[in-house]
């Protein structure tokens, strides 16, 4: 019996790990599709002569859509047939790619129809075809201002009516389980096997097979949860900085917008681009860049001092920060020793146009939740201060309004 309960929990594992690895391997993609965007897209599009497009290959300074790239990454990434296969679909494809994509499976079509009606859910299923289990996972692509914009001014787009927090598509992921059921069955057989042995050595052995069987099994559990933790932790911190990333960052700002409500409390954020810094990368060098955005965020990190407040780099040089409970000349008080401590840093820089030492520029947004609005309103808030009533009067300031 112990050794059929042993058994029974590694299979468990086995489904648990595999779904946590495909929930990963989609939060990473995402990252990285999100990562290409606002390091790459948004810089060149307003260069002459670049052209954003899935049929890139064939135009005079073409760059790849974003999708585009996310397709070729995840070919990339799939080397290896124990491997996770990383899939886009949806009813809406663009022309260059229709005869490419194969339609939507019975899986995939009921993660895209369950999936459209609850944009904030994720699909899977488990399934077992000749004598090989997959585990089948689909996260929603929620349609964000910047690829609304896009979808519904480009000539190709083959639907030109979409809005923000619709869903465009799924991306999926296959999972084989091989991989990870040798892994436990491993650590499961090695437990059953010292069961079996023990069992036969009478009660003084069946009590010693309880307590080592209980303590593999916790070692077991133990590494599970290491490994599961390290992968969260991973998932929700930006590689460079050592911060929050993007996806902690709104997901604080999601929470944070609810308990606040409830409260009928304020909340500010406050949106941070570093002056310049294209122009500090090219004079000083990426090494040298990176060297200065982990400083920053440690010094934001530093001047924040409540358990509530998050600060997440959230694109290249552009930091946020969520301020719980704070009224907006509250926050424009933390603007102003954040702006003191990063000149304090006195990191030379000498192609800004508005001071010596790296800068930042700063747009606050700030409110008491309700119904109206939502915590996106709150960023596209702050995003439209940062860029018109700072860096576009100078930069090396902040302003505040109120939503």
């Amino acid at each position: 019996m112990i050794v059929i309960s042993v058994l029974n929990f590694g299979h468990s594992l086995v489904q648990a790990q595999a779904l946590q690895y495909a929930q990963t391997y989609t939060q990473t993609l995402k990252t990285s599709w999100a990562l290409y965007h606002d390091a790459v897209i948004q810089p060149l599009a307003s260069v002459d002569g670049v052209q954003v497009s899935p049929n890139y290959q064939v135009l005079q300074g073409g760059i790849p859509a974003p999708a585009t790239y996310f397709l070729h990454l995840s070919e990339r990434l799939q080397t290896q047939p124990e491997q996770p296969q990383l899939l886009l679909r949806s009813d809406y494809p663009f022309p260059q790619r229709q005869n490419n994509i194969e339609s939507p499976d019975a899986f995939q079509r009921e993660a895209l129809d369950y999936l459209i009606d609850h944009p904030t859910d994720n699909f899977f299923q488990m399934d077992v075809a000749d004598d090989m289990a997959t585990l089948h996972y689909a996260e929603p692509l929620v349609m964000e201002a910047s690829c609304v914009a896009c979808h519904n001014t480009h000539a190709d787009s083959p639907r030109q009516n979409w809005q923000v927090g619709m869903v465009s598509g799924i991306l999926t992921v296959q999972q084989p389980l091989s991989g990870i059921r040798h892994w436990v069955y491993q650590g499961t057989q090695q437990i059953g096997v010292l069961v079996g042995v023990l069992a036969g050595v009478g009660i003084f052995g069946g009590m010693m097979v309880k307590m080592e069987g209980e303590q593999a099994w916790q070692r077991l559990r133990d590494e599970v949860q290491q490994k599961t933790v390290a992968l969260d932790r991973l998932d929700l911190t930006d590689a460079l900085t050592h911060i929050a990333n993007r996806r902690q960052c709104f997901e604080a700002l999601d929470k944070e917008w609810r308990r606040v409500w409830r409260q009928h409390g304020h909340l500010s954020l406050l949106l941070c681009d570093v002056d310049y810094f294209a122009d500090y990368n090219e004079l000083y060098g990426t090494q040298t860049g990176d060297e200065c955005l982990r400083a920053i965020a440690q010094t934001l990190e530093q001047q924040l001092k409540r358990a509530g407040d998050v600060v997440a780099r959230i694109g290249d040089d552009e930091f946020c920060i969520v301020l719980p409970e704070t009224t907006a000349p509250e926050a424009e008080e933390v603007a102003a020793i954040i702006m003191d401590a990063v000149h304090n840093l006195k990191i030379v820089h000498a192609k800004s146009d508005v001071s010596p030492y790296v800068s930042l520029s700063i747009g606050i947004a700030s409110t008491s939740p309700s119904k109206s609005h939502q915590p996106e309103d709150l960023l596209k808030l702050a995003e439209q201060v940062l860029h018109k009533d700072v860096k576009q009067l100078g930069r090396n300031d902040f302003a505040v309004k109120l939503l």
